[in-house]
């Protein structure tokens, strides 16, 4: 088993994601948003997290600890992950969000 931790966050100017393996920063990345990006931070934090999941991906991890300051997304992750499939979101957004989580 390949140990590993995703750490992402979001704000209104970038997206960013950091992998880390036995405590070492083995690869992170960072993404401007563009300055009319409709994108709603919630999503944003998502797309964060994703592009984590996929370097951890690419580093072989077979077992990732995730980590996010979005409640929002926290709770999205765990539905999808406990097969709960109540994503609770509203708006514009919702079938992406549904869309990227399966």
């Amino acid at each position: 088993t390949k140990r590993g931790e995703v750490w992402a966050d979001a704000s209104n100017l970038a997206i960013g994601a950091m992998v880390r393996i036995g405590g070492q920063t083995a690869e992170d990345g960072s993404w401007l948003r563009k300055n009319d990006d409709p994108e709603h931070i919630n999503s944003a934090e998502l797309s964060a997290l994703i592009e984590g999941v996929n370097m951890a991906i690419q580093w072989e991890l077979t077992e990732i600890q995730l980590y996010t300051d979005s409640a929002p997304v926290y709770g999205w992750v765990n539905a999808m992950l406990k097969d709960e499939h109540r994503i609770r979101t509203k708006g514009m957004s919702k079938m992406l969000i549904r869309r990227r989580l399966e």
